[in-house]
């Protein structure tokens, strides 16, 4: 049986440390952090879903591409809004389908009473997108810490396992993990810097 990489364990231990803090101070229902709203702001939530679901004053016509989707939603039908087809999404595929599986997950499940306003819903709804993108977002993250570990072990000065754990606790790490979408971006863009260092130019099979 091969032995446990202890190594690996603290990486990955640590790395869950940061997702969690990363998640509690970006999630909608949590306090303000330092009474800092700019600590508390995410693009997950206040600078894509909020102004798509939520402040529909003015941005019915600068996000939708047809109102009556969001009307339906308001009015209570149970619907799925697409990004790129319905409303405006400006960030990439993956994120957009990323994007997709949240909402229309977070959509379906959350429940509407009769009693609950279309503020109270959609408020839970976006607690739930959220979460479901803090996952990814920090599944990301810990991958991206391990690629560090597997592949700059030999490499001079700092140690795989020190440059590991160094990236998880960089504030920018702490604070940034579930802001936006970076992570993702950041572990697809070092796995193909790994791919390309190990294969060169040209695939081989």
């Amino acid at each position: 049986m091969a032995r446990l990489d202890k190594y690996l364990i603290l990486i990955v231990l640590t790395a869950i440390a940061s997702g969690f803090f990363s998640t509690y101070i970006h999630m909608p229902s949590s306090p303000v952090p330092l009474g800092n709203l700019g600590l508390k702001y995410s693009d997950v939530v206040y600078g894509v879903f909020y102004p798509r679901f939520l402040e529909l004053g003015s941005s019915r016509a600068r996000y939708w591409y047809s109102t009556e989707v969001i009307d339906k939603l308001v009015e209570g039908g149970v619907l799925c809004p697409a990004p790129y087809v319905d409303y405006l999404f400006e960030y990439p595929p993956v994120v957009g389908a990323l994007w997709l599986l949240s909402t229309c997950t977070a959509l379906t499940l959350t429940p509407r009473g009769s009693g609950v306003s279309y503020v109270e819903f959609i408020s839970a709804v976006a607690e739930v997108h959220f979460l479901i993108n803090a996952v990814f977002l920090v599944a990301s993250m810990a991958l991206t810490s391990v690629l560090i570990y597997r592949t700059l072990g030999d490499s001079p000065g700092l140690r795989g396992v020190d440059r590991a754990l160094l990236y998880l606790v960089l504030p920018s790490v702490l604070l940034y993990t579930t802001y936006n979408w970076d992570s993702l971006c950041s572990l697809l863009t070092l796995s193909s810097l790994v791919v390309l260092d190990r294969r060169g130019y040209r695939w081989r099979f």
